[in-house]
Formats: C-alpha cells, sequence, structure tokens
C-alpha cells in the first residue's frame, strides 16, 4: 500500500502512518467536488462528453483511493487534487493511479471541453456566414445565367426578334438555327441576323492557290517558294556583256572620243582633242619686268621691284604699332572673354579668382536679375574692358559689387573701361570694404568711361570704407526722385575710412528738373569713421546739388572741387551742401576747397554751411577764382551757420537778382576768420534792395579790396573787422 503524506493530523501506530478520520473525509469532499467539475465541464459542449465522462471516471477512481488510503496514509488527499486541478496537458502521476498515456485531470477535461465548446460556436458562425455566402453566390450565378442567356439565345427554328427574356437583342448575341444548322450573330448596325458559315480544313485549304515560283499543296495546306541564289545569278550574269545593258541617258559608256572631248587647255598651254594630246610652249626670255607686271601691293602691302613689305618690321622680337586691331579672339595668357562662360557673373568670378582681364563682347547686353559679387583676395583684382558693352538689370541691389576684406600686402588692381550700366530699380557699381580697418593704400582703381544713359532707381556709384579710386570720363543719371542717397556716393561708416577718390572729366545729373535731390554725397558716421581725400575736376552736376556731411563723431574733410560746375540746381536743390548731421554730435567737416569753378542758372544758394552745435565743427572753407551767374529766386548766394575759418577770394557774382545777399554768415558761435577779399560782384539790372555781404557774429571779418558796386555790407556782433578798399 501506498504512503500518504502531507496531513497535519496524522499519526503513527506500529511504526506506519495511519490517516484520521478528517483526512478521510477531507479526500472524500475532494473527490466529490472532482466530479462535481468533470459534469460540469460535460455540460460544455457535446463533443467534450467523452472528456468529461473521463474526468468523472478519475475522479471516482480518486474517490476509491482516497478510500482506500483510510488504512494506508494521508496522502489520498494529496493523490485527489491531482486528479481534479493539474495542469491541462499534464498527465496523473503513476504515484496517483494515472496509467502515465491518457489519465489527465478533471481541470484538463474541463479546459478541454471548454475550447471545444467555442470552437462548436465558431463553426455555427462560420456556418451562418456560409449560408449567406451561398445565397449570394445563387443570386450571382443567376445573374450570370441571364446574362449569358441574353446573349447566348440557344437553338431556334427561325431569327429571333428579342432574347430569351422578351428584351431587345444585343449586338453580338447567338443563336443556332437548327433549321439549316447554321450558327447565326445578331448585328445591330445592320438590324439583322449574320450567317456565321463552318467549313472543313478541307474547304478552307480549297480556297488557295500559287503561281510563279510559288506552288502549293491543297491537301497539306503547304505553300513552297523556288529560291533563286547567287549561283544562279553568276551563272545567268556570264553569259551577259555590255551589249546586252542599254546605256543610259545619264550614265554613258567610255569612249575615246567622248574622253577627249571632256578636257580643254588655255594660255600657254594647247591641246588636241582628235589625239588628246597637251603641249606647252616656253616662252623665251622671261624678263624681270614680265614678272613685275603680274604682281602688285594689297591692302597694308608693299610691292616694290621684287620686294614685298608692310612698312615696319613685325618679327617676334620687334615692337609693332596698329592704329586699331579688330580680332574675334585674342589671348596672351591673362585675357578671359565672357562669351566663354554660361554666365557674365561666373565669367566675372573666374576673372577674379585667377587674376585675368575679362572682356566683353562688343556692344552686347547682358542682361542680369541679381547682384554679382567680385570678392577680392590678396593678389586678386577685378579688370573689366567692357568693349562698349551694357550691363542691365531691374532690382533692387546693385549690378555689380566689388567686395575686399582686410589690407591685403599685395596690390589689388581694379580696372573697368567701356562699359554702360543700367539698373532702373537699383544700382550700379559697388566699391565695399568688408572689415573693421581703415582700408589700404594698395586698393588701386582705375574706372574710365563708365557711364549710364537711362538711369537708376538709386545709386549709380558707391563707395563704402575703400579708398584710391580714380574715375575718368563717367557719367550717370540717376532717376531716384528724392536723391536722398545719392547716384555718387563715399562713405566712411562704422569706424572705417573711405576716400582718395579721384573723380575727372565725369557728369552725374538728376533725370526729373521737378524733384530736389543730391547726385554727390560725402559723408562719414559712427565713430572714428573718416571719409576724406576726394578730388573733382572738371565735373558736372546738373539739375541737383552735392552734399558733405559728418555725423556722430566721424570726419569729412579734405574735399577739393577744381574747374567742376553746377548747373541749374532748383527746386529745393543747393548747388553744395556742408554740415554736420546732428546738434552736438561731434561730427567735423574741415577743409573744403572749389577753386575755378562755376555756379549758374540756380534759384537756391549756391554754397552752404551749417554747424549743428557747440560739438560740431564746419572749418578751413576755401572759395576762390570762382563763377557765380545767374542765381536768383532766394535770399544767399554763399551762406555759412557756425562755420569757422572761411576764405572767399577772387570770384565773381554776376547777375545776382533781387533781395540777395551775396555772402552771409550767421552764428556768434564762430571762432575763425572770415576773409572776403578781391571779389567782384555784379547785381542784375534794376537790382536795389541786394547786399553784398552780411554778417552776424563772428570773431574776425576782413572785407577788403571787393567791387560790389552801389550795394552795401552790414556786419553785427563782430568782434575784429577789417572793412576797406571796397568799391
Amino acid at each position: 500500500m501506498p504512503l500518504f503524506r502531507g496531513s497535519k493530523n496524522a499519526t503513527i501506530v506500529n511504526g506506519e502512518i495511519v490517516a484520521t478520520a478528517q483526512d478521510i473525509a477531507d479526500a472524500v469532499n475532494d473527490a466529490i467536488a472532482a466530479k462535481n467539475a468533470a459534469e460540469l465541464a460535460e455540460t460544455g459542449a457535446q463533443t467534450a462528453e467523452t472528456n468529461a465522462e473521463t474526468a468523472e471516471t478519475n475522479a471516482e477512481t480518486a474517490e476509491t483511493n482516497a478510500e482506500t488510503a483510510e488504512s494506508g496514509a494521508v496522502d489520498a488527499q494529496s493523490y485527489a487534487q491531482e486528479w481534479a486541478n493539474k495542469a491541462e496537458d499534464s498527465l496523473v502521476s503513476g504515484a496517483a493511479g494515472g496509467d502515465g498515456v491518457d489519465d489527465f485531470s478533471a481541470l484538463h477535461h474541463a479546459n478541454k471541453a471548454s475550447a471545444s465548446a467555442s470552437a462548436a460556436s465558431t463553426s455555427e458562425s462560420n456556418a451562418a456566414a456560409s449560408e449567406t455566402n451561398a445565397q449570394q453566390a445563387a443570386t450571382d450565378a443567376e445573374t450570370a445565367l441571364d446574362t449569358f442567356t441574353d446573349q447566348y439565345l440557344g437553338a431556334k427554328a427561325s431569327d429571333p426578334t428579342t432574347d430569351n427574356d422578351g428584351d431587345p437583342l444585343q449586338d453580338g448575341a447567338l443563336y443556332f438555327n437548327n433549321t439549316d444548322g447554321n450558327l447565326r450573330i445578331y448585328s445591330d448596325s445592320l438590324s439583322d441576323w449574320v450567317v456565321v458559315e463552318i467549313r472543313s480544313d478541307s474547304e478552307i485549304r480549297s480556297l488557295f492557290s500559287a503561281a510563279g515560283d510559288l506552288t502549293y499543296n491543297s491537301s497539306t495546306g503547304e505553300f513552297s517558294v523556288t529560291t533563286y541564289k547567287s549561283g544562279d545569278f553568276d551563272t545567268d550574269f556570264g553569259t551577259k556583256d555590255t551589249d546586252d545593258l542599254a546605256e543610259g541617258t545619264g550614265n554613258l559608256y567610255y569612249t575615246d572620243t567622248r574622253a577627249r572631248g571632256a578636257v580643254s587647255a588655255s594660255g600657254d598651254l594647247s591641246y588636241n582633242p582628235a589625239t588628246g594630246v597637251f603641249s606647252f610652249t616656253e616662252t623665251p626670255n622671261y624678263t624681270d619686268a614680265d614678272v613685275d607686271a603680274h604682281l602688285t601691293g594689297g591692302t597694308g602691302v608693299i610691292y616694290n621691284a621684287g620686294n614685298i613689305s608692310i612698312g615696319q618690321d613685325v618679327g617676334t622680337t620687334s615692337s609693332v604699332t596698329f592704329s586699331k586691331v579688330t580680332a574675334d579672339s585674342f589671348d596672351d595668357g591673362n585675357i578671359l572673354y565672357a562669351d566663354d562662360y554660361a554666365s557674365l557673373s561666373s565669367a566675372i568670378s573666374a576673372a577674379v579668382s585667377q587674376n585675368k582681364w575679362l572682356i566683353l563682347s562688343a556692344n552686347t547686353t547682358y542682361s542680369i536679375t541679381s547682384r554679382i559679387d567680385a570678392n577680392l583676395g590678396a593678389g586678386q583684382g577685378i579688370k573689366i574692358f567692357g568693349n562698349n558693352a551694357t550691363v542691365s538689370g531691374n532690382f533692387s541691389d546693385f549690378l555689380i559689387k566689388v567686395n575686399l576684406d582686410g589690407e591685403p600686402n599685395d596690390d589689388v588692381p581694379i580696372v573697368i573701361r567701356d562699359l554702360r550700366v543700367e539698373n532702373t530699380g537699383g544700382s550700379g557699381l559697388g566699391f565695399y570694404g568688408t572689415s573693421t580697418s581703415t582700408g589700404s593704400p594698395k586698393h588701386r582703381g582705375e574706372i574710365t568711361n563708365v557711364y549710364s544713359l537711362g538711369g537708376f532707381g538709386s545709386q549709380f556709384i558707391r563707395i563704402e570704407n575703400f579708398r584710391n579710386l580714380s574715375f575718368y570720363n563717367c557719367s550717370s543719371k540717376s532717376d531716384d526722385a528724392a536723391q536722398t542717397r545719392g547716384s555718387f556716393i563715399v562713405a566712411g561708416n562704422d569706424g572705417q575710412f573711405a576716400g582718395d577718390i579721384v573723380c575727372h572729366a565725369c557728369e552725374f545729373t538728376q533725370t526729373d528738373s521737378t524733384q530736389a535731390g543730391a547726385p554727390l554725397f560725402f559723408f562719414s558716421s559712427g565713430a572714428g569713421s573718416e571719409c576724406r581725400g576726394c578730388h573733382l575736376t572738371d565735373c558736372y552736376i546738373y539739375n541737383a546739388g552735392t552734399n558733405i556731411e559728418a555725423s556722430f563723431n566721424s570726419l569729412t574733410a579734405d574735399i577739393y572741387f577744381t574747374g567742376c560746375q553746377w548747373d541749374a540746381f532748383t527746386n529745393g536743390d543747393i548747388g553744395v551742401k556742408m554740415y554736420t548731421f546732428n546738434d552736438d554730435s561731434g561730427g567735423v567737416v574741415d577743409n573744403i576747397g572749389f577753386t575755378n569753378c562755376y555756379f549758374q542758372q540756380g534759384n537756391n544758394i549756391a554754397i552752404q554751411g551749417l554747424s549743428g552745435g557747440s560739438a560740431d565743427t564746419l572749418k578751413n572753407v576755401t572759395i576762390t577764382n570762382s563763377h557765380f551767374g545767374g542765381i536768383g529766386g532766394g535770399d544767399r548766394v554763399i551762406d555759412f551757420f557756425g562755420a569757422d575759418s572761411v576764405i572767399v577770394q577772387g570770384n565773381m557774382f554776376e547777375d545776382i537778382t533781387a533781395n540777395l545777399s551775396v555772402l552771409n554768415f550767421n552764428d556768434d558761435n564762430q571762432d575763425g576768420a572770415i576773409i572776403a577779399t578781391g571779389n567782384l560782384v555784379n547785381f542784375a539790372s534794376g537790382t536795389t534792395t541786394g547786399r553784398w555781404f552780411q554778417c552776424d557774429g563772428a570773431y574776425s571779418v576782413i572785407n577788403a579790396n571787393n567791387m560790389n558796386g552801389t550795394m552795401d555790407a552790414q556786419f553785427n556782433s563782430v568782434d575784429n573787422l577789417v572793412n576797406v578798399n571796397n568799391v
């Protein structure tokens, strides 16, 4: 008898473990519970009935084993629990009475019964779905059958007029006529039935035949061809000659007569067409004169008595001079051509990087839609020969902007010649220093014959934080209505330097005579900024004026005009205006000179200087040997407010109109001298109210040796006055 383990109330009798009555009762209860669980699982599904009965039997077995355990051991309870609750798919152990093959717990059989019930439910759902699908399939089959019977009508004794449903016949409908045994097709376009003939293979083969090199076997339906081979041609051709091929009208057969008649001779060479013989009769004693008679010089070439010359030595080491050379291309290793590149931008970039000349195509317009940057580094420059080409655009930026960063040790050549620039929406050329340095004296540049005819929406040329540029014979027209920026600007900004600029024989105009403006603009702005060293000679400024400005602790100085002309400065324009921008901003305008200049036909002030406050300075202005003519409409010709050290000497003021003070000085902040000597003043005929000199507040005034006619001078609050020898 096996031993039972696990009872807390077991006793030992004669060395054996004996179960108590409670142990036996518990085992019986466990067995009954196992039986009830098996019966409950049996009701889960009919398919699990057998498994449930097996579980019941096992439970009963467990009960029997438990009863048997009354005299053996308390482990009956444990084995009963194993029969009742052991995990699914795990066999009941042999110790508990399992056979090790197919004895499983009641829990196992209950789970299997539940799964079978679920599967039965799923099968029921699937069966319902299958029934629905079958019904749909039947409907689809009926529809397909109806469609089929509408198209294929079956066998009939005569042509039907409707389909099998009594509906109109469809195009392509078929039926078999069992009267004549033919298949017929309905043609909607013919509104009639068409007989489809059915023929056998032999009937079809009998429809074909062959002729010539093509043969046909009506029994098999096979066609055959007799091939004509190259050997056959060679055999046939070998029996032929040219007598068998007639001569055409274009390609004729050769004959001696035809060949001889096709050539001829002239001059000293003679020819006999009958024999085909050429002959040459040599001229005896052919002289130099005979040769010279056949030779002459051409363009640039001289021929004389056997000598050929071109007027100068053209050896490889010679210095050759031509007045003009025109060529499609020329390259000495230092030239690039714009037309060799996809765009003007890429051509300029290549020329800058290789430091070579860029030649534009003559009289060609290069239209661009955005700014071209020429970024110069050490040893690089920009050299453009425009060849009278035009760079045009209509956008709010520069056409070409030259940028130089830092102070390179190497020379930076900048040369632009014979170029027209047009930008109705923006600016022309820009020259910018991009570092915080004061610039390098090696920024040498020459801009010649650069001009604009159509005008600019903004600036013609702007030079900012850049130096050492010379402009020759350049001209611009600006369409900027306000002209606040100017068409030619030199600017020192943000602690940097701009200057050392030369302009010779240049022209700057405002195209709209109804607008005020300042085509020329020299200014500095920001602590430590400088604009200085600009010299303009023989330049022409039309229909607008010039501004010279300093602001915010900056300096604008050494600006000189020689032989320049300001014409028609009207509509609020001032010929030249010098000023410090804001009161007490620390701006300085110093050393401004006008020599042999000409101001005419203006209805406003010709030259004006304004100092903003006690912290600002305007000083050392010289106006000498210049002419002022036909100026009227205002009350002053030369006007200074708060200026120090002004010299007006040797000038002519001609045809000055009513109510004008030729010279006007104001502000008792002036510390320097005002000198007016050797000037000739001629007021317009009939003018009686004008004044030669008006001065209100000055440290020292010298008014001497001036010819001002009957017009007087007035001096108020002048500390030191010298007023002598005025006529």
